[in-house]
């Protein structure tokens, strides 16, 4: 049902049980999943990246955070990722991290 973007909250009430007992479930389940992230190849095509961002506060209102998200276009994907602030200096160590990384691939940013 989480995957189905439905809250915990709604689920427990779906199901008739406690908000805990859905987390504890949930806990449960993570412990056993495997870690490992397994990677396929892919075929080398010219890649056009979207630049996305977000923000959050982090502990508190005084401590915003942003995540600069690079995606590629058609698969969304993320390619590239940057936390910091919202400044030049955070999209530029994304588009470092392009230029470095990525360079017989990339790209058109937009």
């Amino acid at each position: 049902m989480l995957l189905e973007r439905i809250s915990q909250a709604g689920i427990a009430q779906l199901l008739q049980v406690s908000e805990d007992t859905v987390q504890r479930y949930v806990n449960a389940r993570a412990f056993v999943v495997k870690k490992q992230v397994e990677v396929s190849s892919k075929p080398k095509k010219r890649l056009n990246v979207q630049m996305d961002e977000l923000w959050s506060f982090v502990d508190n209102k005084g401590n915003q955070q942003w995540v600069w998200l690079a995606l590629d276009a058609q698969t969304r994907e993320i390619v590239g990722v940057h936390i910091g602030d919202r400044s030049a200096v955070s999209e530029e160590c994304l588009m470092e991290f392009h230029a470095t990384c990525l360079p017989s691939m990339c790209c058109s940013l937009y």
